[in-house]
């Protein structure tokens, strides 16, 4: 098999799986992205930590643990009338996990041969901050909850009760869209390297190109994808063409400090989890924070 018939293979498999994860049902969607969040950390974890399983377990299991403790602390608040005294206790309980990760990692270290303990500590830190939170706001009602101008009897209306994937889709669809266009402009007329000693491939005609069109794909999305008016859909595909092309640039920046071509091997021809979720994870928080703003 060619290596152009292996990444078409791999990128149709890909395919396959985050469309039946996304639109299959609640379920499946947060089963699809806690996957991708632990293989994301696992990924980021393993090129940035000292050698030494150990220490790779225990921040992996911290950066799943914060992720699960927000789920469950969100599902309660969302559930005001479970908010008993009992779960109240809970959330506290939980609400001091982040405490403790510093000693316990700390501790960690004096049991395992390391020249830069403390470095191991903050990356399972950023690890936190850089992945695991901004997938747990994948699961947020501002998210995934329908929202004016949405109608139930739409396609692809996976719950009536309230559950839709279509924003996240939709955002999926508009990196995607950001990072074919961006490459497809700037193979054929880019000439000015956007940033050459982190990602020499990259230009300036490419980055505007591609966010040019994926604003005009934000248009054409916001006709099949209500939950979003055209012009909020434009404003998003916006902030994914600038955020999401820093994050490009802080993976391809990570990958050149540690010596590597991609970050794993998980997809045959197209590297691991991070190559492919690098832009979006990075530009997760901005469209968060716009959607807080608009609702």
């Amino acid at each position: 098999m060619t290596i152009f018939q292996t990444r078409a293979l791999s990128a149709a498999i890909f395919g396959i799986v985050m469309l039946i994860g996304l639109f299959w049902n609640e379920w499946s969607f947060k089963i699809l992205f806690s996957i991708v969040m632990a293989g994301c950390a696992w990924e980021f974890l393993n090129l940035t930590l000292e050698k030494g399983i150990l220490r790779r377990v225990l921040g992996f299991g911290f950066c799943v643990a914060i992720y699960l403790s927000l789920g469950l602390i969100s599902s309660m608040i969302n559930n005001v009338t479970s908010l008993n005294l009992t779960l109240g206790k809970i959330v506290r309980i939980l609400a001091v996990l982040p405490f403790v990760i510093v000693p316990i990692l700390s501790l960690s270290e004096l049991f395992q041969k390391s020249e830069k303990p403390f470095q191991n500590v903050a990356m399972v830190f950023l690890t936190i901050f850089y992945i695991s939170i901004p997938f747990f706001f994948l699961l947020t009602p501002t998210l995934t909850s329908m929202r004016k101008g949405f109608q139930a009897d739409d396609i692809l209306d996976t719950n009536a009760a309230g559950f839709t994937p279509r924003i996240v889709a939709g955002m999926l669809f508009l990196t995607w869209a950001n990072d074919t266009f961006a490459y497809i402009i700037g193979s054929r007329i880019g000439k000015n390297p956007l940033f050459a000693r982190i990602s020499p491939k990259k230009t300036w005609e490419g980055t505007i190109g591609g966010g040019l069109m994926c604003m005009v794909t934000a248009g054409i999305v916001s006709l099949f994808f209500k939950e979003l008016n055209t012009l909020n859909w434009v404003v998003v595909g916006g902030i994914i063409a600038i955020f999401g092309t820093l994050g490009d640039l802080v993976e391809s920046m990570l990958k050149r400090s540690v010596g590597v071509k991609d970050s794993g091997t998980i997809m045959p021809g197209h590297g691991g989890f991070l190559d492919r979720f690098d832009a979006f994870v990075f530009c997760i928080p901005f469209v968060y924070a716009y959607l807080l703003v608009i609702g």
